[in-house]
């Protein structure tokens, strides 16, 4: 089973002859979240250049970093993303405007599948209010200062929900519902899905007994209502649906899959696996059973 690595102290990015800056002021951070503001992967901020130069865009910096498929949040001219560095993962924070490393904060963990699948961390850390949470391969989250890399609280949702980890790792980035964080360790006896409170760690609520997936949490409303969609996979080969309502305002439904992205659109839950067909969901009405 897995246990929580201990904490250590944030180590401070700049090189040597350099000194840290305070990051530029921004009116509002938009990107915050693994794949934008609503997790669909869909940018609104401002326009988009469609006409590039024939040889590509110029590089303005460019910073080695360690393994893994995290990708970066951005916030207060911060890009913050999640590596592995020989025998540890390590959240890091860069300076957007010029690359240089601000800050670590670092682990013992390393996770390797065994296979050509790749290692490290696999979820994105999510930003939110002054403060990031950092979730690695092995089940480690924590709850950094986004301005000094300091740990706030920190825990490990495996061993914390005795799940025992997927095969190419924890995967689902952390969500931010009001005063709750939602991580999906895939524990059995209603422990699948778990929301601990964002500034304590102290749990809330613990949903379901599904398996997870490699797939991150959702707020989506649906049927008139505010949910967490999620994916899960029930089993081997299986394809089923379960419900597991918490509150009137925030449902946690789960649709099966394996390496799944999903959707809220027109209504409707779109989900599609790698393993698997593309899987249109249409949720309950309100205070009654889904449609046919």
């Amino acid at each position: 089973a897995a246990t929580a690595a201990p904490f250590t102290q944030a180590s401070p990015g700049a090189s040597p002859g350099q000194t840290a800056t305070a990051p530029a002021a921004t009116t509002q951070n938009y990107w915050t979240n693994f794949r934008g503001p609503k997790r669909d992967g869909n940018y609104e901020a401002m326009p988009v250049l469609t006409s590039w130069p024939a040889n590509g865009l110029t590089p303005i910096w460019k910073q080695p970093v360690g393994l893994g498929y995290s990708s970066f949040t951005i916030a207060d001219g911060r890009a913050y993303t999640i590596e592995q560095r020989r025998g540890q993962e390590v959240v890091a924070a860069y300076d957007v405007a010029t690359g240089r490393e601000l800050w670590t904060q670092r682990w013992n963990a390393a996770y390797s599948p065994g296979d050509d699948t790749g290692d490290g961390p696999r979820s994105t850390p999510t930003w939110d209010q002054g403060r990031l949470y950092a979730l690695g391969a092995t089940g480690e989250l924590r709850c950094l200062d986004a301005n000094s890399g300091s740990v706030i609280w920190g825990k490990n949702i495996l061993s914390d929900n005795q799940a025992p980890n997927l095969q190419w790792g924890v995967a689902g980035s952390p969500l931010i519902v009001d005063d709750k964080v939602v991580v999906l360790p895939g524990g059995a006896n209603n422990k699948s899905v778990v929301a601990y409170n964002k500034m304590t760690g102290a749990p809330v609520w613990k949903s379901l007994s599904d398996q997870q997936a490699y797939v991150s949490p959702m707020l989506v409303e649906l049927g008139g209502r505010r949910q967490i969609l999620i994916v899960t996979r029930t089993g081997p080969g299986e394809r089923g649906e379960h419900a597991a309502r918490r509150r009137a305002d925030e449902t946690a439904r789960a649709l099966s899959g394996l390496g799944v992205t999903a959707r809220a659109l027109d209504g409707h839950a779109a989900t599609a696996a790698i393993a698997g067909a593309a899987d249109p969901y249409r949720p309950p009405r309100p205070g009654g059973l889904a449609p046919p």
